[in-house]
């Protein structure tokens, strides 16, 4: 199968991929969005909310993947920080949904009684902004050394484990709770399935591309070429690949490069 010659430039590529995952993040955020509507009283500017949540998702995605640049592109190596922040982020949102599904359960089955609602909400944020002060620096401390492309890979397949697990935990409770609730769509268990599934989607693009960006890189960084695999560790001046034409150096604009 060929690969689409739109494709092949790598900008129009990442701007196909960022676009895609700002339409999917709009899908998946929508009781997010709805919530925060309510919240800020947006009634008439329903679009304005769903938009800055987009944007905002995007950019946190575009700072996750911040430190996968082509091998030898010149300039400083970018830091993972603000890669495991943004990963620490992510864990301060599984934390908070679980709290938030555990809460709004015992609220519904005890008829309101404990916890209160404003209670669930206020213990929700507090987890969420705990979770990610505590998870960054931990994530900086213990994650090893190494390629980017493989630190970040790492953190996203671990953290899209962490929220498969979640949301089949969740899913009893929101079984429980549905069978006490009216309107299911504003339940503690909905929204932290709809947390669950936002994490989710914020890994799935890493923890499944890069493993094969990183296979690719890994000729790169034994000098052979990324694009027919020819060996250039005796020709290393050369700006082409010999053998395909292509260019195997930073600044070419080769497929997947």
């Amino acid at each position: 199968m060929t690969t689409p010659r739109w494709l092949r430039n790598r900008r129009v590529a990442i701007l196909a991929y960022l676009a895609a995952v700002g339409v999917a993040a709009y899908a998946v955020t929508m009781p997010l969005v709805w919530q925060i509507e309510g919240a800020l009283d947006l009634d008439k500017k329903w679009g304005a909310a769903s938009a800055g949540v987009v944007l905002l998702y995007v950019a946190l995605h575009v700072v996750f993947l911040m430190p996968i640049r082509k091998p030898g592109a010149g300039g400083s190596r970018r830091p993972l920080w603000w890669s495991l922040a943004a990963a620490g982020l992510m864990i301060g949102l599984l934390a908070a949904g679980a709290v938030l599904a555990v809460g709004h359960a015992v609220f519904s089955l005890t008829d309101g009684e404990i916890p209160g609602d404003k209670v669930i909400w206020w213990g929700t944020l507090g987890v969420l902004a705990g979770g990610w002060l505590v998870a960054t620096p931990l994530l900086i401390a213990f994650t090893r050394r190494g390629r980017p492309e493989g630190v970040v890979q790492r953190v996203a397949a671990r953290l899209f484990v962490g929220t498969l697990v979640e949301a089949a935990a969740i899913i009893p409770l929101d079984v429980l709770v549905r069978r006490k609730e009216d309107c299911v769509c504003a339940t503690g268990t909905y929204m932290a399935l709809s947390l669950c599934g936002a994490v989710g989607l914020f890994v799935l693009g890493p923890a499944v591309l890069l493993p094969l960006l990183a296979k690719r890189r890994r000729r790169w960084y034994a000098g052979h070429c990324e694009v027919c695999g020819y060996d250039m560790t005796r020709t290393p001046t050369l700006d082409r690949c010999p053998e395909c034409g292509s260019g195997w150096k930073a600044g070419e604009a080769v497929p997947g490069g």
